[in-house]
């Protein structure tokens, strides 16, 4: 996992359980951030917004 690894593939790998973990503090650090990415696309209605806006075109 890096900076660069998409927020819902870092989601998706912790549901399972990890093989092999280098740095945990790293791990946790990552999950954070895209724990709070999806809540906030949630809140913004990001998904439906850019669907909407495909529709109307």
């Amino acid at each position: 996992m890096t900076e660069r690894t998409p927020c819902p593939l870092v989601l998706e790998a912790l549901k399972g359980v990890p093989l092999y973990v280098a740095d945990w503090d790293e791990v946790y650090k990552y999950f954070n951030i895209c724990q709070d990415q999806q809540i906030d696309s949630r809140k913004l209605r990001l998904l439906e917004t850019a669907l909407e806006t495909i529709w109307r075109r």
